[in-house]
């Protein structure tokens, strides 16, 4: 109706396509004559469609790399939140941890040095035990800390060049105390069968 009012008589649709023949879109052409279109008139159309169809998906690409850089913002954020989480648990396991532990290595190095009475061989290798497992937990934790603050970059790291024995030294220096240990309390149970 609104064509017989305006004297347009013809019509002719181009796709808008883009990559691999994708429709996205019709563009529309009217004409006040019923008649078949001519090539020239078909190239025109074309013509017309190939920047609307650039338009079309750089619109689309624009869409989506600003969906892209909302997830992106919103994952930024998570991810300062959840440091600052780790940052505040850390503060809270250091605390809650450290205290408890200083106490146990305290009172045992108490009971070792025979404040509380003479112990027996077996008891003061049980209560040795107990200063050295909570020594080590106390150092694991101290290591934590130290791997939160370089996390943080709070915690200024240096490079620089070690000689392989010294490393090789203070390994074997850090372990062979629990080795001994080990070994004594393997010949204890040992004599007890």
């Amino acid at each position: 109706r609104a064509g017989r009012t305006s004297g347009l008589r013809g019509m002719w649709a181009t796709p808008i396509t883009g990559h691999m023949n994708q429709l996205l879109g019709m563009l529309i052409s009217f004409s006040r004559v019923a008649a078949e279109i001519s090539p020239d008139e078909q190239r025109l159309a074309d013509l017309f469609a190939r920047p609307a169809a650039i338009a079309l998906q750089n619109l689309e690409a624009s869409q989506k790399q600003r969906a892209l850089l909302a997830q992106a913002v919103q994952l930024e954020e998570k991810s300062r939140r959840a440091e600052q989480y780790k940052m505040e648990f850390m503060a809270i396991i250091s605390h809650e941890l450290r205290t408890p532990l200083n106490a146990i290595i305290g009172y045992a190095q108490m009971l070792i040095d025979g404040f509380s009475g003479e112990m027996n061989e077996a008891q003061r290798v049980d209560v040795q035990t107990i200063s050295d497992s909570a020594d080590r937990l106390l150092s694991m934790v101290e290591d934590a800390l130290d791997l939160a603050r370089m996390d943080e970059q709070r915690f200024p790291v240096f490079m620089d060049t070690v000689g392989f024995d010294e490393v090789l030294r203070r390994a074997v220096a850090s372990v062979a105390p629990e080795a001994d240990k080990d070994r004594k309390s393997t010949r204890l149970n040992s004599s007890h069968i």
